[in-house]
């Protein structure tokens, strides 16, 4: 309160028009504390307000009259999968919404911009949050995703989606692991993909290369695309991802796909001389594969934002027709078994 005192007295002291103009800022800083508060005071009771519905209203209203259990998953979906995306360009971006039915199948209305998951009705809310999770995600890539590849494989491509979703509630991560292994434990060539996707997904390659890819494709060509071609590609690319760290040479140059990845270790530790080894690996790769498309550059490391546009402005000026298209950092879940390593992501198109 003193302080308070002490700058009205400093205040009263100033000349015009500078008493005025302290006055006026002095009012608008008040101002914007209260509305700070404010704000922060409504989301603190928004948030409460929607964890007792998810945590206490609707789970027990939902034993008594069935309709409410359709509105607890409802709600409970938008909570888990409206908070962030799961990587830059890939998230569902449409209404989740819930339709009980003997038959199971995902509808998408995009005049609506809901996608209508059909399930049949059981009590277990968190199976029923985790399986539609499963059956949601292909759309977080793209609306060709699922009719292309078929539901099955559609959401085997998509798990890891569906898996960060579902690893915002244990209970529901639970429930969605047993029905995972459930569904594709039995089948040899889907349990030896799984395989490569969790390893790709540990170091989040998986979303950013992957997963880019695929979507790039699905929504380049309208989902007009060969199945048997494109998956071929895909399959090809899990593998090599999920086993970069013992290839030389990382490229697949399909029908469909025909991309290279750039390892170059901590961007800062890379001194000038050394970069023209890249440069002469992506030149290489252009020749071996005339239709090679794009290139993903990957390090693993402090990420300095100077030394990776030094890098790019290297590269796409010893590089006839390579473009960025963009770049990313973020942290990984884990890199040769320390977790939080940063990891930087960097996508070129070949013009």
């Amino acid at each position: 309160m003193s302080y308070i005192v002490r700058i009205l007295e400093i205040l009263d002291k100033l000349p015009e028009p500078l008493r005025s103009l302290f006055t006026v800022l002095g009012i608008i800083f008040a101002i914007y504390l209260i509305l700070k508060v404010l704000m922060k005071l409504f989301r603190s009771v928004e948030n409460a307000i929607r964890y007792v519905k998810l945590k206490v209203y609707y789970p027990l209203a939902s034993h008594l009259v069935k309709r409410k259990h359709k509105e607890y998953v409802r709600e409970y979906l938008k909570n888990l999968v409206s908070r962030r995306s799961a990587a830059p360009g890939l998230g569902i971006e449409y209404d989740v919404d819930v339709e009980w039915s003997s038959e199971e199948g995902v509808l998408l209305d995009l005049e609506r911009g809901v996608l209508l998951v059909r399930i049949p009705y059981t009590t277990n809310l968190n199976q029923v949050i985790a399986k539609t999770l499963l059956m949601a995600a292909p759309y977080a890539v793209s609306q060709y995703l699922e009719p292309v590849f078929g539901s099955r494989l559609a959401q085997l491509l998509s798990i890891s989606i569906a898996r960060e979703y579902a690893s915002r509630d244990v209970n529901v991560l639970k429930e969605f692991m047993q029905y995972v292994r459930k569904v594709y434990e039995e089948n040899e060539e889907f349990r030896k993909l799984i395989e490569y996707i969790n390893r790709a997904d540990d170091v989040s390659l998986y979303k950013h290369i992957v997963l880019h890819e695929l979507k790039r494709v699905l929504e380049e060509y309208n989902g007009h695309v060969d199945r048997n071609k494109l998956e071929e590609d895909v399959e090809k690319l899990i593998e090599i991802v999920g086993s970069l760290l013992d290839i030389s040479a990382p490229m697949v140059c399909g029908h469909y796909i025909s991309i290279t990845i750039v390892r170059v270790g901590k961007l800062e530790k890379v001194l000038l001389e050394e970069w023209s080894r890249y440069v002469n690996y992506i030149r290489m790769c252009m020749q071996k594969c005339s239709t090679l498309r794009r290139v993903y550059v990957v390090s693993a490391g402090k990420f300095i934002k100077e030394i990776a546009k030094k890098f790019i402005d290297y590269v796409t000026s010893n590089v006839s027709g390579l473009k960025l298209l963009n770049q990313v950092s973020y942290r990984a879940r884990c890199y040769k078994g320390k977790p939080g390593v940063t990891q930087y992501v960097a996508v070129f198109e070949i013009e």
